[in-house]
């Protein structure tokens, strides 16, 4: 029998909100560069604007930082950034950029069920402000 090629490594996908940005920034200051990781960076980005994520993070470690293109091979020791608009899936060690799908609310507003939605609004608001005038301020 003769030897894989194959070489396994791990790869971890990191999310976070527009505001993690610092988080990021410490988080990969202190991984090895050499760690034998992949990173996904997911984070929420403006859909209608470039981002500067790539850019950022690499002044923060020493692997190769890049904004994900379609069917981007993944390799060991980098950093894979979510383009803005974008939906990011892997399959087969290869990171797939797709439009993002349309939220499940707006899908309902073009269809008949979005008569549901407008008797459920009033209500949420009707519990916040219960909410609220029961709130302790101190």
């Amino acid at each position: 029998m003769g030897q894989s090629n194959t070489q396994q490594f791990l790869i971890a996908a990191i999310g976070a909100s527009a505001g993690g940005l610092e988080a990021y920034e410490t988080f990969f200051k202190h991984m090895p560069a050499d760690a034998g990781i992949a990173f996904a960076v997911v984070m929420h980005l403006a859909p209608d604007h470039e981002s500067a994520l790539a850019q950022l993070l690499a002044r923060h470690t020493g692997m190769s930082v890049e904004q994900v293109r379609d069917n981007t091979k993944v390799v060991p020791n980098r950093v894979y950034i979510i383009p803005p608009n974008a939906t990011l899936t892997i399959k087969d060690c290869v990171l797939q950029v797709t439009p993002p799908a349309e939220p499940r609310f707006a899908r309902a507003m073009e269809s008949r069920s979005w008569m549901k939605f407008v008797s459920v609004v009033p209500r949420f608001d009707q519990v916040a402000q219960r909410r609220l005038e029961r709130r302790p301020y101190g």
